[in-house]
């Protein structure tokens, strides 16, 4: 039986061999993070955006949060922002202003200037008896990659990521 997507944001659980652990991304609102020995996957905010390019300091981020402010966002004010400001500061993109890409080990978020993946490994793991020490290593670290790439070549000032 054939099945489709209706959204291209439904969580997907990036999980590195070897560890109990995932990064779960992809769903509209606060429904994602990191779970480490969980039952069940994270639901927290995660914030993946850039500085606008017309108005610095505000953003816009991947739509991986809720709109309601918790008292979470303090942890993260390193710019001094109050906690009543950061609905004005945060803009998330809406659903059909990013697209998406999954393959087998990539994930990939695209928006008109900026990109954010994650790679997810997948390696056979050697036999432990047999293998040297550099090759489990390489099949079993506990990891996933993110990368962000922001497109910033008209811009007229550095922006944040």
């Amino acid at each position: 039986m054939k099945t489709t997507a209706t959204t291209h944001l439904f969580n997907a659980h990036h999980s590195p061999i070897g560890a109990f652990a995932s990064f779960t991304l992809g769903h509209q609102g606060a429904k994602g993070g990191f779970g480490i020995a969980r039952t069940g996957p994270a639901n927290d905010n995660v914030y993946i955006g850039v500085e606008d390019a017309e108005t610095p300091g505000q953003f816009h981020a991947l739509p991986f949060f809720s709109s309601e402010q918790s008292d979470e966002a303090s942890d993260y004010d390193v710019e001094g922002i109050q906690d009543t400001q950061y609905q004005q500061a945060i803009r998330p993109y809406k659903p059909n202003e990013v697209s998406r890409k999954l393959d087998a080990c990539t994930d990939e978020w695209a928006t008109a200037d900026f990109s954010f993946r994650i790679y997810t490994p997948i390696l056979p793991v050697p036999d432990p008896a047999t293998a040297d020490a550099e090759s489990l290593r390489a099949a079993l670290v506990p990891a996933v990659i993110a990368e962000l790439t922001l497109d910033n070549t008209t811009g007229e000032h550095d922006r944040k990521v």
